[in-house]
This record gives C-alpha cells, structure tokens and sequence, in this order.
C-alpha cells in the first residue's frame, strides 16, 4: 500500500484482504509518548516478545457495538504504547460479482462510505486518547481474513462480541472463533458490560501448560494496569490414570492441581507483588468453571490451546466455546512464536 493510501484512511477501491498494512517494526513511526500509569512500563516490556511497538488491530463495524470494542483498544494501545490500526472490512455475495459494472459502481460508493466511516472512528479515538497514532485500512474480503491479514504483524487484535447478520454482514462471534484460531497474536472479544460493573477482577483459566502461563502473565498485566486484582481458576476432574506414578485417589489429584496452580503463578506473582490474587481450584470442567466465575469479572482471559501437564484438565481446548458463550469480554492468548 503507498503511503497516501494510508494517508487518506482507506484502501483504493479494488484492493483485496492481502493488502499489508504497515507493522510496527519502525518505532521513530509509530512511537508515542509513554504514560505514566501503573503497570505500563512492566506490560510494555512484556509485550516485546510480539514485537517492539506493535500495533494494536481493531475491528470496526460500524454498528453501536464499536463503543466498547474501541475503547479496549484504545486502552491496550496505551497500556503497550503502540499505534492502533483500524480496520473495515466488506464482502459482496458472490452473485454480485458476475456484473462488473454494478460491482466497481459499489465499490467506489462502499469505499467512500468505509472513508467516512473511518475518519469518524479515528475522531472517536482521538477525542477519548489524543495522543494515541492512528492507521486505517479498508480490505475487501470476509471480516476474518481482513483481520487476520492484519494481525500479522500486531500485538493484538480487538474484535466485537456481536454484530448485525445480513447477507453482507458476517456475525462476529465466528469471526472471532476464526480470527482466534488463526492470528498470530492474541485476541480479544470485547463485550458491553451493560448492567454489570466494568470494574471487577481479571480472572484467568489456568491448566499448566505454557499457553495457559502466558495467559497468567497478561492477566496480571492487566490486572496492575487497570487497577484490580487476578483470580486464577485450575478447574480439573477426576481422571482414573493408567500411569502408575498418578495417584488414582481424589484427594491426591486435588493436591496436584493446587501445586500445579501454585507453580503457574509463581513468577508473575512476585513480578507484580503488589496486584492481589486469589487461586481457586475447582473440580469440575472448565467451561463451566469459567462461565460461573465470569460475571465477577471486567475480564475472562484463557489460552488459545492447552492439554497441560495436570491431568483431567482441557482448558486450550475450550477456548472456542467461551468466545461463544462468554458473557463478559475475553481474551485468547498466544504464546509468542507459537
């Protein structure tokens, strides 16, 4: 894309989901001024591992469910100190595409529409965070594809938890689902917390493996930025093992998933000393686990896949049906490189 295509907030009419918009390998570009909030410094050394001032990526629909996914992204764009890219994206039937002239007809209108609808959104953002940068980008494609394009090189990707449904309109959870499963950086579904405080803990599922252990980090990341406390969850069941080392006893596997939860918070515990945690270990199964502690919650965070070492636990496994049925905002981890 050349740069007055940025410049102007939106891609030339006939450019495909493929179209690249600009990483954040160049700080001098993207840089902004660091705030002086509790926790940034720690989440913005954390968040090398994707990338030195890596944007952030945000969905917006324009629909009344931007609000809130805007103000997550904002708020992760400040915590990282990162620029945030917003990307729109449209899908034509594929009927509509056999008739090249009404085709370019709607592509000119939809792209000066997506224009406007851009340069607005930015306006939000800036009104709510000034000094945050801002790129834009319109892709044409499904919703999913566009974001995941995108997202190759970011830190995040913000999407909404619902979204209209019309034949030219994708709702998001799937997109979500789809943007979780293939970008390769975290994600996050943003719900309106409606009657519910905005204010609660940050809860994470926890099973032992490494996904789950990033997913403690960023929870604790953002449990010292915004101010509040980590729940850490270990939901098991019982598992009768053919392992002979693996006591068969309920009571033993209890104690196992304790130590198991102990070790996973150890490190960041002592990193953020001053963020309170509770541990909870739960029998049960995970999703049900999550979804009974979620209300409590500002924030649900899990891993993107799992299979920990602690038997009886499937926590990456369940990652999909919480984006599903979750009723608070959610964040799916991905381990860097993974």
């Amino acid at each position: 894309m050349r740069r007055s295509d940025v410049d102007s907030g939106v891609a030339k009419a006939g450019e495909t989901a493929s179209t690249r918009i600009p990483g954040g390998r160049s700080q001098s570009t993207f840089g902004i001024a660091a705030r002086a909030r509790r926790g940034t410094q720690e989440a913005n050394d954390a968040s090398q591992t994707c990338g030195p001032r890596w944007p952030v990526v945000v969905g917006v629909e324009g629909s009344e469910a931007d609000a809130t996914t805007l103000a997550w992204a904002v708020g992760e764009a400040v915590r990282r100190g990162a620029p945030l890219h917003l990307v729109h994206a449209q899908e034509f039937p594929p009927w509509f595409a056999r008739d090249r002239k009404l085709r370019e007809s709607a592509k000119e209108e939809a792209g000066a529409r997506a224009e406007e609808l851009l340069e607005r959104t930015r306006a939000l953002v800036h009104a709510r965070e000034a000094a945050v940068l801002t790129e834009s980008h319109f892709g044409w494609g499904a919703a999913a594809a566009v974001l995941s394009n995108a997202a190759r090189e970011a830190s995040l990707v913000v999407v909404g938890a619902s979204r209209r449904e019309d034949e030219h309109h994708l709702t998001l959870r799937p997109v979500a689902r789809q943007v979780a499963a293939h970008a390769p950086c975290s994600v996050i579904v943003a719900h309106d917390p409606g009657e519910r405080t905005a204010d609660g803990s940050v809860v994470v599922g926890v099973d032992g493996s490494r996904i789950s252990e990033e997913a403690v980090g960023f929870a604790f990341e953002e449990a010292a930025y915004r101010g509040t406390g980590v729940v850490a969850v270990m939901a098991w069941e019982p598992e009768i093992s053919a392992w002979p080392m693996l006591p068969d006893d309920v009571g033993s596997q209890r104690e196992l998933a304790v130590a198991a939860l102990a070790e996973s918070v150890a490190g960041w515990r002592d990193r953020y000393p001053d963020v309170a945690l509770e541990q909870r270990v739960v029998q049960g199964h995970p999703v049900r686990t999550l979804l009974e502690v979620a209300p409590e919650a500002a924030l649900l965070v899990v891993g993107s896949r799992g299979h920990g070492w602690f038997p009886g636990t499937l926590l990456g496994s369940v990652s999909s049906a919480l984006i599903r049925r979750s009723p608070v905002t959610l964040a799916i981890v991905r381990a860097p490189g993974a």
